[in-house]
């Protein structure tokens, strides 16, 4: 079975690269689905980190996606989990300077959320203006694995204050160290959001016994711990009641960066966005509308995907449709567009390499036939015809061996009969020169085998058999016993019916044109044509005469012969006329002439557009346009084929 001149082997490979290349995208179709359950790791119960991930999972079930939520210690513990691929962990929340730097190429950040202040606490009557004054004190600095130990350590030891040499450190929750603060077994406990809950936060500063401390140099800190954000706890905004704080409290902190997995999905990385916008856009005590989400990169760069989100928003189906509708329609569009693109371009490749190199074979043989055909004109060929026809049987026995797809029997049987002409020639005599001076290998290296547009001096007044499948543009004919001129042709194959030729053909004689089918292996009558080189001498009446310019020789054309020709014709002008048959049937001019202006009216003062033109007379007698500044007597180039104005000549 043979598909668009393909044979079974080539068909059987397109079909091979079709089914890979949808496989391929129907697998990465389901395998670039977004999952539909994904895990954050958050903080311990009822901190602030565990909170905010009750919001995500509210608002994500929503959309459709599962939100499972597994507590820590804080920050560190996150990190620990994200650098772990065994434990499952796609996102958590991490507060900056949780790391002296990025521990895994793994992880990413989608942004920061929030500022996260540290809040320390102390039991004194004495207010406390720097935290060097801690030396010597038992203090809380958040559980192992929180972020606030690991500030709190920071702030410590630029303070000169370190475990065992200059303070006692007691490793207690959130809870129990603020129960040990009111019951006064520990001197200053250090808390933040990853770690504690706002209600234990609310009770610390309700207790008159115990103070929040104001962090003086704050500005300082900032300065040198660049991850720090100085932040302002207004007077009476967390009790306008009691008044608490009861002065501006001045805080320092890092802001909470949601981090992930570098292969996360990014429907999921918009979607997790546009829920952080949600849950953190809001003004509050610490930010204002619109702050966060942000794109502040700290230890770890931002994804890719949250750069694109930041910039452009979501993709243009994820804002107007469902999630799940919006992730099918992306994915189908990236996975079977692209296919389609290839595809299409290779399936039509395929079949046109195909076709080249069955044309080639053809054409190769075409080659040896020529090479043959152009030995006709040498003497040994008169005297041995046999070499050539001995010759003639090798090129015809490799053509009969060809396998050609029934696409190509057009081409094929033209061949053949191309061939059974050469071998008529051959047998017939035909080995004589048809045109006196003519060099009959360079002839037929220029045209088809059996059309033959004839140039020399002088024709003989015969014609010779061709096949209509080698009708060009310009050739002549005889055509029911009138010589007519070739001025168009169609090759064409209707599905499965026989190629023909379609034809349009003038007769010499009447002038008149007519539309003719031909059968491509049928035989036409080809008359030698003959080009010269004349110039137009003068007009006759109607007539239009041309003299050869070596013999002096002239040949007369009436005026419907030559048609509008007759406008560019001037004295001694050259041109090329054909014959057949030793007629003058048409006459062809070069691309332009020059021609002097017989009148050119002036031009309009004052108006210098270089697009405005004016209608002038030519020696001719014709009417160009041409521009304002050509006057009269000046000569100008004309487009013969355009009968438009070119230039100065």
């Amino acid at each position: 079975m043979e598909t668009f001149g393909l044979g079974p082997g080539v068909s059987l490979l397109a079909s091979l690269v079709t089914g890979l290349v949808v496989v391929f995208a129907v697998f990465w179709f389901f395998h670039s689905a977004p999952p539909h359950v994904i895990t954050i790791t958050s903080g311990p119960p009822g901190s602030g980190f565990n909170l905010i991930a009750l919001k995500y999972q509210a608002i994500l079930k929503q959309k459709g996606v599962t939100l499972r939520i597994l507590p820590s210690a804080g920050s560190q513990e996150n990190l620990q989990r994200l650098e772990t691929p065994a434990s499952g962990v796609d996102i958590g929340f991490v507060q900056g300077g949780a790391t002296n730097g990025p521990n895994s190429n793994q992880i990413v950040s989608l942004g920061s959320l929030a500022f996260q202040p540290i809040m320390i606490f102390y039991r004194g009557a004495a207010p406390l203006q720097l935290l060097s004054q801690l030396k010597g004190k038992r203090l809380v600095i958040g559980p192992p694995g929180s972020g606030d130990r690991a500030l709190a350590l920071t702030l410590l030891a630029l303070n000169g204050i370190s475990n065992n040499a200059a303070a006692t450190f007691v490793d207690l929750d959130a809870a129990a160290a603020a129960k040990a603060l009111a019951e006064g077994s520990v001197d200053a406990i250090f808390l933040m959001g990853d770690s504690a809950s706002s209600e234990v936060m609310r009770e610390l500063l309700h207790s008159p016994s115990i103070h929040l401390f104001d962090v003086t140099q704050a500005d300082g800190y900032v300065r040198r711990i660049t991850y720090l954000s100085k932040l302002e706890l207004p007077k009476g905004s967390m009790d306008f009641g009691n008044d608490i704080p009861d002065h501006d409290v001045s805080l320092i902190g890092p802001t909470v960066e949601l981090l992930a997995r570098s292969d996360l999905h990014p429907a999921l990385s918009d979607l997790l966005l546009e829920t952080a916008q949600q849950v953190h856009g809001a003004a509050g005590l610490l930010r204002r509308q619109g702050q966060f989400p942000a794109p502040l990169e700290h230890d770890f760069p931002l994804s890719a995907d949250a750069l694109r989100y930041y910039k452009s928003g979501k993709g243009f189906f994820y804002r107007y449709l469902p999630f799940w509708l919006a992730s099918l329609i992306n994915r189908t569009l990236v996975a079977f567009v692209p296919m389609v693109l290839v595809l299409v371009p290779g399936l039509r490749l395929i079949p046109a390499l195909y076709r080249w190199r069955i044309q080639m074979l053809i054409f190769h043989r075409y080659r040896s036939l020529l090479a043959l055909e152009r030995e006709l004109e040498t003497p040994d060929a008169q005297t041995h015809p046999e070499k050539l026809l001995a010759r003639l049987d090798q090129i015809e026995s490799a053509v009969n061996k060809m396998k050609v797809p029934a696409y190509f029997a057009d081409q094929f049987y033209g061949l053949r009969g191309h061939i059974s002409f050469v071998r008529d020639r051959i047998l017939q005599g035909a080995v004589k020169k048809r045109l006196l001076g003519l060099d009959f290998g360079k002839f037929f290296a220029t045209f088809p085998p059996s059309a033959v547009p004839m140039t020399g001096r002088r024709a003989e007044k015969h014609t010779f058999m061709g096949s209509a499948n080698d009708l060009r543009k310009g050739m002549a004919i005889n055509y029911n016993g009138d010589i007519t001129v070739v001025l168009d042709t169609q090759h064409r194959t209707p599905g499965n019916l026989r190629a023909f030729v379609q034809a349009t053909l003038r007769s010499i004689k009447s002038g008149k044109t007519s539309d003719v089918r031909f059968s491509s292996t049928e035989k036409i009558d080809v008359v030698p044509m003959m080009t010269r080189k004349m110039d137009f001498s003068y007009k006759d009446g109607d007539d239009f005469v041309f003299s050869d310019p070596e013999t002096f020789e002239t040949t007369t054309l009436a005026a419907e012969l030559v048609g509008d020709a007759k406008n560019y014709l001037v004295e001694n002008g050259s041109v090329t006329v054909t014959f057949v048959q030793d007629k003058a049937v048409t006459i062809e001019l070069p691309s332009s002439v020059a021609l002097t202006v017989k009148d050119a009216p002036e031009g309009i003062r004052g108006d210098s557009s270089n697009n405005v033109q004016k209608p002038i007379i030519l020696e001719t007698g014709i009417t160009v346009q041409a521009p304002l500044f050509i006057k009269t007597g000046e000569k100008i180039k004309v487009d013969t084929r355009t009968g438009k104005y070119m230039e100065r000549a």
